[in-house]
């Protein structure tokens, strides 16, 4: 069974999900691939937001690019 709070994560990501399938049309990848997607935008941001790349003596503008490349992949 799926807990209530991953559940209605599941749910949030899927409705992101269609959303940006419903934005780009026929052109849209599949739906794996945009959640993937997403999973990275997420990821990236709770690691800059963390100050994980600081805490590694690192600064976070790879992650920052790498967060606009997939932004505009999915605008576009």
């Amino acid at each position: 069974m799926v807990r209530p709070l991953r559940a209605a994560r599941a749910e949030s990501r899927l409705r992101q999900v269609a959303r940006i399938a419903q934005w780009k049309g026929p052109s849209a990848p599949a739906p794996e691939e945009i959640a993937a997607r997403l999973l990275q935008l997420e990821r990236l941001t709770d690691a800059i937001a963390e100050g994980e790349f600081v805490d590694m003596g690192m600064t976070d503008s790879a992650a920052r690019r790498l967060l606009a490349e997939i932004l505009a992949e999915l605008r576009s």
